[in-house]
């Protein structure tokens, strides 16, 4: 693409675009174990190799797939095989959501007087509350022996404890657990006493309590105490974290915290208690007074929560926030951080407003990314055309894409990385973006409008006006999407440097979408 200003060359941009493909269609997972044969003794001949190296190449063959199945057509080839790949096969997880399931688990870990049990050491996730009571208590005694097992994740924990109380005490004398991911309906006495009794001492920790039901006696965190030194990661749901009470709480090893409609005290009182906190992911919390943070009470809330912070001191190790905008600008952060990951619903004067001052106050950010929910296009009029669309889409994505840009560079940030997620929805709630759809007119177009001027939109000039606008940058990634679904990606680098364009290895949600 020519560029009439010749002094503007360097800030022409190199943009590899990745379309979205169809994800292929996911398999249940095998919900049975597998049961030992009786093979001959010709059959058994695996003496020539070391069993280090059939571990090896069993779990190869456990890497290959998502599911089992490589693995498990390998361990019936002879009976070495078998118990060879069983801890293999274990240490890829359990995952329950059925009677049948937790049956056929709980049968092939009791075999031979529970022989398996110690070899069951990776996680157990139980994604259903509706169990018998012959299972629940089939389950309750391979947990008692699993005296290894590091991780385990229960939905509707409260529920299951009401049905089967026996578990609760199998969960606290659990020794080696490192990992305890609880969903919840209300934080009954019988959840609370849990928590509260587990002899292991927690690395990571994941509670979720429904938020019509998160009140909590209180605070939560007092109940965690026995595993204030060792907690690494903590994602809190639906609680209430009362003003009082938090002298006798410090964490001062947490690294990552996540607070998702949560009641907080004020950011210094958050920071004293998580000194080495590195990221911080918040959304839809309140602070000491039950209001919520809007527009309108977040300068409020951001005011005192900077001249508390200026007074007591933030975070001296935060590296990264994430959450929606108004929840970081009502944070008052005083503390350099170099990544922010906004969530922001249209695009409205104050949002726009609050991102300025928010960019202004992180001098030292070295990576942005936004994500930009837009308001739905309004309904087709009888006037309008297939083309008359997808022009409206390309006016309405340029217009944020450069305003964005304009923003950014006008803030002084030195940025080294933009990632922008854009999302143009329609009227049309049920669209399907890659489905034919017919235009007023009775024609027929290969896809939806807004879809098709995603797809039709060229994002050169764009990407030109960012390098231009933040010299600082180095890497700007564009995903379009209409819906939630991805439409394009575009990478886009600055062609006055030695770079690799094409080399986009994607996220592991990504794996299967685009085309690379």
């Amino acid at each position: 693409m020519a560029i009439a200003d010749p002094n503007q060359a360097k800030h022409r941009a190199s943009c590899s675009k990745h379309y979205k493909r169809p994800k292929p269609t996911s398999q249940a997972r095998p919900p049975h174990f597998p049961n030992l044969q009786v093979w001959s003794d010709q059959e058994e001949d695996m003496a020539t190799l070391n069993h280090d190296i059939f571990r090896m190449v069993l779990q190869e063959l456990s890497d290959m797939s998502e599911f089992a199945g490589p693995l498990l057509a390998a361990m019936t080839s002879c009976r070495s095989m078998y118990r060879l790949g069983i801890q293999v096969l274990l240490d890829r997880g359990v995952v329950l959501e059925s009677e049948d399931a937790v049956m056929s688990f709980c049968s092939f870990i009791s075999s031979s007087n529970y022989a398996h049990a110690s070899l069951f050491r990776s996680s157990l996730v139980l994604h259903s509350a509706y169990f018998s009571s012959k299972a629940l208590d089939a389950l309750v005694e391979v947990v008692r022996r699993a005296t290894r097992l590091e991780a385990i994740s229960i939905l509707d924990l409260d529920v299951i404890l009401g049905s089967a109380p026996e578990l609760a005490q199998a969960l606290v004398d659990l020794p080696s657990l490192k990992k305890l991911e609880v969903d919840a309906r209300k934080p009954t006495s019988a959840l609370q006493d849990l928590l509260g009794t587990l002899s292991a001492r927690l690395t990571h920790a994941i509670i979720d309590i429904e938020s019509s039901h998160g009140h909590w006696p209180a605070n939560p965190l007092l109940l965690l105490e026995n595993s204030f030194e060792t907690l690494q990661e903590l994602r809190l749901g639906g609680a209430t974290m009362f003003p009082s009470g938090w002298d006798k709480i410090s964490l001062p090893n947490l690294k990552d915290l996540a607070l998702i409609d949560v009641r907080l005290p004020s950011p210094d009182i958050l920071a004293h208690t998580l000194p080495r906190l590195c990221n911080l992911e918040i959304c839809d919390i309140c602070w000491d007074r039950d209001e919520l943070v809007d527009v309108k009470m977040a300068e409020l809330r951001r005011r005192d929560n900077l001249l508390r912070q200026e007074k007591n001191g933030s975070w001296p190790k935060l590296e990264s926030v994430r959450g929606p905008l108004e929840d970081v600008f009502a944070l008052g952060l005083t503390c350099p951080v170099s990544k922010l990951v906004i969530e922001e619903n249209g695009q409205s004067n104050a949002g726009w407003d609050m991102l300025r001052e928010l960019l202004v106050f992180t001098p030292k950010l070295e990576q942005l990314e936004l994500i930009i929910m837009e308001e739905s296009f309004p309904p087709a009029q009888p006037t309008d055309t297939h083309n008359a669309a997808i022009s409206s889409t390309h006016m309405r994505l340029w217009e944020t894409l450069s305003g964005i840009s304009s923003l950014v560079g006008e803030s002084g940030c030195k940025l080294k990385r933009l990632e922008l997620d854009v999302h143009l929805p329609c009227a049309r709630h049920a669209c399907d973006p890659f489905s034919p759809t017919t235009d007023i007119h009775g024609v027929m177009h290969p896809r939806c409008p807004i879809s098709d001027g995603i797809w039709r939109y060229e994002v050169v000039s764009d990407a030109e006006k960012f390098f231009r606008d933040t010299p600082t940058l180095s890497d700007v990634r564009l995903r379009l999407r209409h819906h939630d679904d991805a439409i394009a990606v575009w990478d886009c680098m600055p062609l006055d440097q030695v770079v690799h364009i094409g080399g986009l290895v994607p996220t592991p949600a990504e794996i299967g979408e685009y085309d690379l």
